[in-house]
């Protein structure tokens, strides 16, 4: 079984498998985050999808990677407008999508 692993750095985040980088993403380049779960039949698995272009694209990470909580928590204090309320949103009803914008705004493709 792979392991992943969020460390916090001064200007952002970066996510490794095992001892292999996979990306950054540095706190300014943050356009928006969304959080959700995912329905795993058993239990919920809280998402952070991160956008940092104009595509619709996310990088994601969930709460099953090391870290995820220091993660969560210098998201609120490194960005204004962070939803720190977003748990109550997302966490209930269980098995919902319950997916919604915790930071920035979410856009329209045409």
């Amino acid at each position: 079984m792979s392991t992943f692993k969020i460390t916090i750095e001064h200007l952002g985040f970066a996510v490794w498998k095992e001892e292999h980088f996979l990306s950054r993403i540095m706190w300014s380049e943050i356009k928006e985050i969304i959080a959700y779960k995912t329905d795993l039949f058993t239990f919920d698995n809280v998402c952070f999808g991160f956008r940092t272009s104009d595509c619709d694209d996310y990088f994601t990470v969930d709460e099953e990677v090391v870290d995820f909580y220091d993660l969560e928590k210098e998201l609120t204090s490194k960005l204004d407008g962070f939803d720190r309320l977003w748990r109550d949103k997302v966490i209930l009803p269980a098995f919902a999508l319950n997916r919604c914008t915790i930071y920035g705004c979410h856009f329209e493709l045409d």
